[in-house]
């Protein structure tokens, strides 16, 4: 059975070790990527005993990048995984430390798997190889160790100097490595936690904890260390109250509990000067003025209303929000915004605007706060012809829903690609974007039948796009695309029995031809209807569910769903 560490519900267990320096006990096994001595875009994966010190590595999409290992391209996860290993001393505990960095804009994270359990480590940056450790556990005579792309799609990731051994030396371990508050308006009070663990400390010790720096405070004056090795282990909560526009530093002290010495964590943020909005409608008034190209402004405002999530995107890290007068796309590269899930409320919202031709974007400058969650956003029903060329479309961001429309194209849905749409006998061609990799309908057949379509209203500009507004579908277990279920009722036709077993009953206005699809959009059977009562024999179909589609004279569709017995 897979386990996942976690923590509070949050999956944040790339812990990173602190304190004195440690004594490599028995180190079991070190990797450089020294023979990897050239770059190339040639996947390696099945010969990596060529290029590594100790045979035995295994991995996917792996390419040689001068003295470390690149794993991943832009739509493919890679991994590499270490030999099996002997690390069933020390009670199966051990350390893996290593140098990692993200590819250009790619995620910031990844995931190290020791056999089945999960570590995420957060924080690799683009510019530097920062070294990481991660405390482990439950090891064994034959375990091996996986580093890995966090998601298919822009989870590029270089690594080296991967090093694992066995030590008992006292530590304690923080995630994330230090707090950022970023920008607070003056006297914000600005709340930020942190998870701290412990490793090889005395038992029944207290750990003690100074903080110092102006503007910041804590409630907490000691840790237990039997509660610091746990897997859950303690966070800490410190609040961030700038008087000033400056910047501010501080640190939290650890001393005690077993520690060779202080254990000293970091802390900092600015004081700055906001401008408060109550709604979304007054944050999208003051955006930067649209220019073609980006446009992005430095003022930084505070949006003191409540707003829901109604969409979330893994990739850069982008959320939609709406309240009752609007709606707006938050831009996270950097992953500020932290604990959010779709549905919540939040509200103390802090960024700046940039236009990025013609999309208003939230890029944030911290972390937001929560109100509640389980919200959800009725969706507004809009027609195809509303999805216009106007940047500045009032339904910008905003959560919507396009009924009783067919896809002009067929095959199946792929990323970054663009789809027309007819309604009404009106067709517009690249009304749909599909930017969204991790989509549970990419790669599944476009529906050849009427739908409903949910999603989130986006404006896809820049020099070589075509400049519009269009819809970026929510997952298909959202609801993102629907049959129109509602169809038959407002046509006056009459669907009976349903379930069926071996007929149905169709009951319709005027002369009209039955097309019947299976749910994956397969054509399993045609009739053409009289005005009235009709049967249709379902006795050849396999159990399961089916759309019907009843087309008129004039060309009007309409589509329910069957069960069969």
């Amino acid at each position: 059975m897979k386990k996942i560490k976690t923590i509070f519900g949050a999956l944040i267990v790339g812990f990173i070790l602190f304190g004195t320096s440690i004594q490599l006990n028995a180190q079991v096994l070190f990797e450089d990527f020294a023979l990897m001595t050239d770059s190339s875009t040639t996947d390696i994966s099945a010969s990596l005993d060529t290029y590594t010190g100790d045979p035995g590595w295994t991995g996917s999409k792996v390419y040689p990048a001068y003295g470390k290992a690149k794993l991943g391209t832009s739509s493919i996860k890679g991994y590499i995984t270490t030999p099996s290993l002997n690390l069933s001393a020390n009670g199966g505990n051990f350390t893996i430390r290593f140098k990692a960095r993200k590819w250009s804009n790619d995620q910031s994270q990844i995931k190290v798997f020791v056999n089945t359990t999960e570590y995420l480590v957060t924080g690799l940056n683009n510019t530097d190889m920062t070294e990481f450790t991660v405390i482990a556990s439950g090891g064994t005579a034959t375990t091996t160790v996986k580093f890995e792309s966090f998601q298919a799609a822009n989870g590029r990731f270089f690594i080296d100097d991967i090093e694992i051994f066995q030590s008992s030396n006292p530590a304690l371990i923080f995630a994330p490595t230090a707090l950022a508050f970023g920008g607070v308006e003056l006297n914000g009070n600005m709340p930020g936690s942190f998870v701290v663990r412990g490793a090889n400390l005395t038992a029944g010790q207290n750990i003690t904890v100074a903080i110092s720096g102006a503007g910041f405070t804590t409630t907490t004056t000691t840790l237990s260390t039997n509660t610091l090795m746990t897997p859950a282990g303690e966070t800490v909560t410190v609040n961030f109250n700038p008087t000033a526009v400056q910047d501010y530093t501080g640190t939290l002290t650890f001393t005690g509990g077993g520690l060779a010495g202080p254990v000293v964590y970091n802390l900092s943020g600015s004081g700055i000067n906001v401008i408060s909005v109550a709604t979304l409608a007054e944050l999208r008034a003051v955006a930067p003025p649209y220019t073609g190209a980006s446009n992005a402004g430095t003022t930084v405002y505070k949006y003191s209303g409540e707003a829901v999530v109604s969409h979330l995107q893994a990739f850069n890290n982008v959320k939609y929000i709406q309240d009752a007068t609007g709606a707006m796309m938050i831009f996270d590269p950097t992953g500020i915004i932290t604990g959010i899930n779709l549905g919540d409320k939040i509200t103390n919202l802090y960024g700046t605007l940039t236009n990025y031709f013609g999309m208003v974007e939230l890029i944030p400058t911290s972390n937001c706060t929560a109100v509640s969650p389980f919200n959800t956003v009725n969706p507004t029903i809009i027609t195809i012809d509303q999805l216009d060329a106007a940047n500045d479309n009032p339904i910008q961001a905003k959560f919507i829903r396009i009924e009783n429309v067919t896809f002009i194209q067929s095959g199946n849905f792929a990323t970054g690609k663009y789809y027309g749409l007819t309604q009404d006998q009106l067709s517009i061609d690249s009304l749909v974007y599909t930017d969204n990799f991790s989509a549970d309908y990419i790669n599944t057949a476009i529906p050849n039948y009427v739908v409903n379509l949910t999603g989130v209203c986006f404006y896809k500009g820049g020099a070589t796009i075509p400049t519009k507004n269009r819809i970026v579908l929510i997952n298909r277990n959202l609801g993102g695309i629907t049959t129109s279920v509602e169809d038959f009722s407002a046509a006056a036709i009459a669907l009976s029995p349903n379930p069926a077993d071996n007929f149905v009953n169709l009951d319709i206005p005027s002369e009209m031809n039955l097309n019947i699809y299976s749910i994956t959009g397969a054509l399993v059977g045609k009739e053409k209807l009289n005005e009235g009562f009709n049967t249709i024999s379902v006795s050849n179909l396999n159990s399961g569910l089916y759309i019907l589609r009843l087309t008129d004279q004039s060309g009007k569709t309409y589509s329910a769903k069957l069960q069969v017995k």
